[in-house]
Protein backbone atom coordinates (compact mmCIF):
# COMPACT_ATOMS: atom_id res chain seq x y z
CA UNK A 1 0.00 0.00 0.00
CA UNK A 2 1.17 3.55 -0.74
CA UNK A 3 -0.02 7.10 -0.75
CA UNK A 4 -0.96 8.46 -4.19
CA UNK A 5 1.69 9.99 -6.38
CA UNK A 6 0.99 13.72 -6.82
CA UNK A 7 2.82 16.18 -9.05
CA UNK A 8 2.14 19.81 -8.10
CA UNK A 9 4.35 21.26 -10.86
CA UNK A 10 5.88 23.46 -8.18
CA UNK A 11 7.91 23.12 -4.96
CA UNK A 12 5.97 22.48 -1.76
CA UNK A 13 6.65 22.66 2.00
CA UNK A 14 5.12 21.36 5.23
CA UNK A 15 3.81 18.26 3.53
CA UNK A 16 1.64 15.83 5.49
CA UNK A 17 0.85 12.38 4.15
CA UNK A 18 -1.64 9.86 5.50
CA UNK A 19 -2.49 6.24 4.86
CA UNK A 20 -5.30 4.28 6.49
CA UNK A 21 -4.75 0.55 6.75
CA UNK A 22 -7.98 -1.50 6.70
CA UNK A 23 -8.83 -3.58 9.75
CA UNK A 24 -8.58 -6.79 7.75
CA UNK A 25 -4.86 -6.20 7.18
CA UNK A 26 -1.92 -5.72 9.54
CA UNK A 27 1.15 -3.60 8.96
CA UNK A 28 4.54 -5.28 9.12
CA UNK A 29 6.69 -2.48 7.66
CA UNK A 30 6.47 1.19 6.71
CA UNK A 31 8.72 3.54 4.76
CA UNK A 32 8.61 7.07 3.36
CA UNK A 33 9.78 10.47 4.58
CA UNK A 34 12.01 10.54 7.65
CA UNK A 35 9.28 11.80 9.97
CA UNK A 36 6.91 8.88 9.72
CA UNK A 37 5.75 5.63 11.29
CA UNK A 38 8.19 2.97 12.42
CA UNK A 39 7.62 -0.70 13.19
CA UNK A 40 9.68 -1.51 16.30
CA UNK A 41 8.74 -5.18 16.37
CA UNK A 42 11.61 -6.45 14.25
CA UNK A 43 14.32 -5.02 16.47
CA UNK A 44 12.55 -6.43 19.52
CA UNK A 45 12.23 -9.80 17.77
CA UNK A 46 15.97 -9.87 17.12
CA UNK A 47 16.66 -9.18 20.79
CA UNK A 48 14.21 -11.94 21.76
CA UNK A 49 16.01 -14.43 19.50
CA UNK A 50 19.34 -13.65 21.17
CA UNK A 51 17.78 -14.04 24.62
CA UNK A 52 16.18 -17.34 23.56
CA UNK A 53 19.57 -18.58 22.41
CA UNK A 54 21.11 -17.70 25.77
CA UNK A 55 18.26 -19.28 27.74
CA UNK A 56 18.43 -22.52 25.77
CA UNK A 57 22.13 -22.83 26.62
CA UNK A 58 21.64 -22.10 30.30
CA UNK A 59 20.07 -25.55 30.88
CA UNK A 60 17.92 -24.13 33.68
CA UNK A 61 14.71 -25.42 32.12
CA UNK A 62 13.66 -28.31 29.93
CA UNK A 63 12.94 -25.99 26.97
CA UNK A 64 15.07 -26.21 23.85
CA UNK A 65 15.92 -23.40 21.47
CA UNK A 66 12.91 -24.02 19.22
CA UNK A 67 10.63 -24.02 22.28
CA UNK A 68 11.89 -20.61 23.39
CA UNK A 69 11.59 -19.23 19.87
CA UNK A 70 8.02 -20.43 19.39
CA UNK A 71 7.05 -19.27 22.86
CA UNK A 72 8.54 -15.83 22.28
CA UNK A 73 7.10 -15.36 18.81
CA UNK A 74 3.60 -16.26 19.98
CA UNK A 75 3.65 -13.86 22.91
CA UNK A 76 5.59 -11.10 21.14
CA UNK A 77 2.65 -9.93 19.04
CA UNK A 78 0.48 -9.63 22.14
CA UNK A 79 2.50 -8.55 25.17
CA UNK A 80 6.14 -8.77 26.20
CA UNK A 81 5.06 -8.59 29.84
CA UNK A 82 2.91 -11.71 29.42
CA UNK A 83 5.94 -13.49 27.97
CA UNK A 84 8.02 -12.43 30.98
CA UNK A 85 5.41 -13.79 33.41
CA UNK A 86 5.20 -17.13 31.62
CA UNK A 87 8.98 -17.46 31.41
CA UNK A 88 9.28 -16.66 35.12
CA UNK A 89 6.86 -19.53 35.84
CA UNK A 90 9.02 -21.94 33.84
CA UNK A 91 12.13 -20.89 35.74
CA UNK A 92 10.30 -21.23 39.05
CA UNK A 93 9.47 -24.85 38.19
CA UNK A 94 13.15 -25.64 37.66
CA UNK A 95 14.23 -23.77 40.80
CA UNK A 96 11.59 -25.54 42.89
CA UNK A 97 12.91 -28.92 41.75
CA UNK A 98 16.44 -28.01 42.80
CA UNK A 99 15.44 -26.52 46.14
CA UNK A 100 16.55 -28.13 49.39
CA UNK A 101 13.87 -26.87 51.73
CA UNK A 102 14.57 -28.83 54.88
CA UNK A 103 13.98 -26.59 57.86
CA UNK A 104 12.30 -23.75 55.92
CA UNK A 105 8.94 -24.17 57.68
CA UNK A 106 6.88 -20.94 57.21
CA UNK A 107 9.17 -19.73 54.41
CA UNK A 108 8.45 -22.94 52.51
CA UNK A 109 4.71 -22.34 52.90
CA UNK A 110 5.09 -18.82 51.49
CA UNK A 111 7.02 -20.27 48.56
CA UNK A 112 4.23 -22.75 47.84
CA UNK A 113 1.64 -19.97 47.86
CA UNK A 114 3.81 -17.88 45.54
CA UNK A 115 4.11 -20.91 43.25
CA UNK A 116 0.33 -21.19 43.02
CA UNK A 117 -0.13 -17.45 42.42
CA UNK A 118 2.50 -17.33 39.68
CA UNK A 119 0.94 -20.40 38.04
CA UNK A 120 -2.42 -18.61 37.91
CA UNK A 121 -0.77 -15.48 36.51
CA UNK A 122 0.97 -17.52 33.82
CA UNK A 123 -2.30 -19.19 32.80
CA UNK A 124 -4.10 -15.84 32.66
CA UNK A 125 -1.31 -14.43 30.48
CA UNK A 126 -1.54 -17.43 28.17
CA UNK A 127 -5.31 -17.24 27.76
CA UNK A 128 -5.13 -13.48 27.12
CA UNK A 129 -2.51 -14.08 24.42
CA UNK A 130 -4.64 -16.76 22.78
CA UNK A 131 -7.75 -14.62 22.84
CA UNK A 132 -5.97 -11.63 21.35
CA UNK A 133 -4.22 -13.74 18.75
CA UNK A 134 -7.35 -15.53 17.58
CA UNK A 135 -9.86 -12.68 17.54
CA UNK A 136 -7.85 -9.49 18.01
CA UNK A 137 -5.27 -7.40 16.19
CA UNK A 138 -1.52 -8.07 16.45
CA UNK A 139 0.59 -5.45 18.18
CA UNK A 140 3.81 -4.87 16.24
CA UNK A 141 4.56 -1.72 18.23
CA UNK A 142 3.98 0.68 15.36
CA UNK A 143 4.87 4.25 16.29
CA UNK A 144 3.03 6.82 14.19
CA UNK A 145 1.82 10.40 14.35
CA UNK A 146 -1.65 9.06 13.74
CA UNK A 147 -4.19 7.47 16.05
CA UNK A 148 -2.87 3.92 15.91
CA UNK A 149 -1.16 1.25 13.88
CA UNK A 150 -3.81 1.58 11.17
CA UNK A 151 -3.45 5.36 10.84
CA UNK A 152 -0.03 6.05 9.33
CA UNK A 153 1.18 9.63 9.06
CA UNK A 154 4.29 11.13 7.44
CA UNK A 155 5.66 14.66 7.41
CA UNK A 156 8.18 16.33 5.12
CA UNK A 157 9.27 19.95 5.37
CA UNK A 158 10.20 20.51 1.72
CA UNK A 159 9.64 18.78 -1.60
CA UNK A 160 10.05 19.29 -5.30
CA UNK A 161 7.08 19.35 -7.58
CA UNK A 162 6.43 15.62 -7.01
CA UNK A 163 5.28 14.89 -3.47
CA UNK A 164 7.00 12.10 -1.54
CA UNK A 165 5.14 8.87 -0.99
CA UNK A 166 4.55 6.78 2.08
CA UNK A 167 4.61 3.01 1.73
CA UNK A 168 3.34 0.23 4.00
CA UNK A 169 3.76 -3.51 3.69
CA UNK A 170 0.66 -5.27 4.96
CA UNK A 171 -0.64 -8.82 5.20
CA UNK A 172 -4.20 -10.17 5.50
CA UNK A 173 -5.36 -10.59 9.07
CA UNK A 174 -6.56 -14.14 8.43
CA UNK A 175 -2.97 -15.20 7.89
CA UNK A 176 -2.02 -13.93 11.32
CA UNK A 177 -4.93 -15.70 12.95
CA UNK A 178 -4.13 -18.94 11.15
CA UNK A 179 -0.57 -18.75 12.47
CA UNK A 180 -1.86 -18.06 15.98
CA UNK A 181 -4.21 -21.04 15.72
CA UNK A 182 -1.27 -23.29 14.87
CA UNK A 183 0.64 -21.74 17.78
CA UNK A 184 -2.31 -22.46 20.07
CA UNK A 185 -2.23 -26.16 19.17
CA UNK A 186 1.51 -26.32 19.82
CA UNK A 187 1.02 -24.46 23.08
CA UNK A 188 -1.68 -26.87 24.25
CA UNK A 189 0.57 -29.86 23.57
CA UNK A 190 3.53 -28.24 25.32
CA UNK A 191 1.44 -27.07 28.26
CA UNK A 192 0.57 -30.66 29.14
CA UNK A 193 4.26 -31.49 29.48
CA UNK A 194 5.07 -28.34 31.41
CA UNK A 195 2.11 -28.86 33.73
CA UNK A 196 3.37 -32.32 34.65
CA UNK A 197 6.75 -30.85 35.53
CA UNK A 198 5.05 -28.11 37.54
CA UNK A 199 2.95 -30.59 39.52
CA UNK A 200 5.97 -32.81 40.17
CA UNK A 201 7.98 -29.82 41.40
CA UNK A 202 5.11 -28.58 43.57
CA UNK A 203 4.70 -31.98 45.26
CA UNK A 204 8.40 -32.66 45.72
CA UNK A 205 9.24 -32.90 49.40
CA UNK A 206 5.64 -32.33 50.47
CA UNK A 207 3.08 -29.62 49.87
CA UNK A 208 3.10 -27.98 53.29
CA UNK A 209 5.31 -27.72 56.33
CA UNK A 210 4.59 -26.74 59.93
CA UNK A 211 4.71 -23.02 60.44
CA UNK A 212 7.23 -23.31 63.24
CA UNK A 213 9.86 -25.89 64.00
CA UNK A 214 8.52 -28.64 66.28
CA UNK A 215 9.84 -28.42 69.79
CA UNK A 216 12.15 -31.15 70.93
CA UNK A 217 10.60 -33.34 73.67
CA UNK A 218 11.77 -32.33 77.12
CA UNK A 219 13.36 -35.25 78.96
CA UNK A 220 11.87 -35.99 82.38
CA UNK A 221 14.33 -35.19 85.18
CA UNK A 222 16.02 -38.22 86.69
CA UNK A 223 14.98 -38.82 90.32
CA UNK A 224 17.71 -38.10 92.82
CA UNK A 225 19.13 -41.20 94.48
CA UNK A 226 17.58 -41.84 97.90
CA UNK A 227 19.93 -40.99 100.74
CA UNK A 228 20.74 -43.80 103.11
CA UNK A 229 19.51 -43.09 106.65
CA UNK A 230 22.17 -41.87 108.98
CA UNK A 231 23.36 -44.68 111.21
CA UNK A 232 25.03 -44.15 114.58
CA UNK A 233 28.45 -45.67 114.36
CA UNK A 234 28.53 -46.29 118.07
CA UNK A 235 25.24 -48.15 117.94
CA UNK A 236 26.21 -50.31 115.01
CA UNK A 237 29.70 -51.06 116.12
CA UNK A 238 30.17 -54.63 116.91
CA UNK A 239 31.63 -55.31 120.21
CA UNK A 240 34.67 -57.40 119.74
CA UNK A 241 35.62 -57.61 123.35
CA UNK A 242 35.44 -61.19 124.57
CA UNK A 243 34.28 -61.52 128.14
CA UNK A 244 36.26 -63.78 130.37
CA UNK A 245 34.33 -66.82 131.60
CA UNK A 246 32.93 -66.29 135.10
CA UNK A 247 34.71 -68.45 137.63
CA UNK A 248 32.59 -70.16 140.26
CA UNK A 249 32.80 -68.89 143.84
CA UNK A 250 35.22 -70.84 145.98
CA UNK A 251 32.73 -70.97 148.79
CA UNK A 252 30.23 -72.71 146.68
CA UNK A 253 32.55 -75.49 145.58
CA UNK A 254 31.93 -78.84 147.27
CA UNK A 255 34.58 -79.87 149.74
CA UNK A 256 36.51 -83.04 149.11
CA UNK A 257 35.60 -85.88 151.39
CA UNK A 258 37.73 -86.18 154.51
CA UNK A 259 40.11 -89.11 154.74
CA UNK A 260 39.54 -91.47 157.69
CA UNK A 261 41.99 -91.13 160.51
CA UNK A 262 44.12 -94.11 161.41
Amino acid sequence: MATPEVDLKAPASNISLGLNVPEDRWTISASGPRLGPAVLYWGELLAMILIALALSRSARTSLKLHDWLLLGIGFSTVSWFALFVFAAWLFLIDWRKRLHHEGWYWRFDLLQMAFVMLTLAALISLFAALQTGLVGQPDLHVISRGWGAGDLKWFDDLSDSVLPQGHAVTLPIWLYRALMLAWAFWMAWSLVRWSRNALSAFMQGGVWQPVFAPRAPVAAPMPAPAEAPAVDAAATSVETVTEAPELPNQAELPLPPEEPKQ
